[in-house]
């Protein structure tokens, strides 16, 4: 099965039916060659009813731009014809930024931030998501002259095995004081909006 005419097939019949074609209803992704089917075939499994909301967890990991795309344009379209919410699960950033409205930023199974796109990446008010975001390659800096390597969150993720009494982004904060290692922040509006876990968002959000 061509993998676009597939999914393309999937939106049509999602939009009109709670059917799917049986050709990709019937099978699972293990069982397809390449990415490009493997992704046809986890997207059809996924959009085969006409609920109201969809999940999706990481439609585009792996695949070559083109394709994700491809992909990405598709799951706009079966949006805009049943009038669904779709639930994006993704660390690509860049798919944030082109498909969300709202976003919520998850750090050790908790909130970190949430606000409407636009102002999540301009101002963001909560360390993780400002570490997230400076991360990110930016396009021209190398034509600019700038030669410094990516940013990058130091230490790792807490273990979720014992009870964490503070802040659990405290150890690799750059913003942390002993009361973030002492307290957990309210997750708690900062501004119209946008809601953050943070003692220090004003700080964070000037930075």
């Amino acid at each position: 099965m061509n993998w676009k005419a597939g999914l393309r097939t999937t939106v049509d019949a999602s939009a009109e039916s709670s059917t799917t074609p049986d050709a990709a209803r019937s099978r699972r992704p293990a069982t397809a060659t390449g990415m490009a089917a493997c992704a046809t075939i986890g997207a059809c499994r996924a959009l085969r009813n006409t609920s109201m909301s969809k999940v999706e967890m990481a439609p585009t990991t792996a695949l070559e731009v083109t394709i994700q795309a491809q992909i990405l344009d598709l799951m706009r379209e079966l949006k805009q014809k049943i009038d669904a919410a779709i639930v994006l699960i993704t660390h690509d950033l860049g798919v944030v930024a082109e498909m969300a409205q709202r976003v919520v930023v998850m750090y050790a199974g908790r909130k970190a931030e949430e606000a409407p796109v636009g102002p999540l990446f301009r101002r963001p008010v909560h360390p993780y998501t400002k570490g997230l975001l400076n991360s990110m390659p930016r396009l021209g800096a190398t034509l600019a002259g700038e030669r410094a390597p990516l940013a990058e969150i130091p230490g790792t993720v807490p273990s979720l095995r014992e009870m964490i009494p503070g802040c659990p982004f405290e150890a690799r904060c750059t913003f942390a004081t002993d009361l973030c290692r002492r307290e957990m922040p309210q997750f708690e509006e900062k501004e119209p909006g946008h809601f953050a876990a943070c003692f220090h968002s004003d700080q964070v959000a000037r930075a």
